[in-house]
């Protein structure tokens, strides 16, 4: 990914997410990005007794970008992410 498309990315991941604070990470978006989306997959803003497994978080997170105020174009490039980052999660016991 570009520089470009990892701002615009990280800046709707915001809107999805208001609660949650972005820092800016001079120039390192795509991580920033991709470590919050695996953290929220591996639901560790919960408490350990309270956590769903990664397959349960998928869905949720699936159900909000479909249900956001973002664009369809928007919604794809979000889900894509999730899609990857999810794939890779799979492949990890």
């Amino acid at each position: 990914m570009n520089e470009e498309n990892d701002k615009y990315l990280l800046k709707i991941y915001s809107k999805l997410w208001k609660n949650r604070i972005v820092e800016d990470s001079g120039g390192q978006e795509n991580d920033v990005l991709r470590e919050k989306i695996k953290a929220e997959l591996l639901d560790e803003n919960s408490h350990p007794r309270a956590r769903k497994n990664r397959y349960e978080k998928f869905y949720l997170c699936i159900q909000r970008v479909h249900h956001s105020n973002l664009n369809d174009e928007e919604k794809s490039r979000m889900l894509s992410v999730y899609i990857e980052e999810m794939e890779k999660l799979a492949q990890t016991p």
